[in-house]
């Protein structure tokens, strides 16, 4: 097949790939397009988005807090 439509050896290989594939799952594999803006983050981590939420409500407007009250925090939820 890939002669036939002048396609080289990297195509015949990701055809067979995606044969075995559907074959397998019954669907096609998921797309990696778009992908590349997803970055990890502390925020996803229930854990720490709580505690950042508890943070910021209890800071008052305009104070700078220590690092000391973060990283306590921070360590009863596992993280540090």
């Amino acid at each position: 097949m890939p002669v036939s439509i002048r396609k080289g050896p990297y195509f015949a290989h990701k055809v067979q790939m995606l044969h075995k594939y559907v074959e397998q799952f019954h669907t096609l594999p998921p797309t990696n397009a778009g992908k590349h803006n997803v970055h990890p983050s502390l925020l996803n981590n229930e854990h720490i988005s709580h505690a950042v939420r508890r943070y910021l409500t209890v800071l008052a407007d305009g104070h700078v807090s220590n690092y000391s009250w973060i990283s306590e925090n921070l360590t009863q939820a596992g993280h540090f």
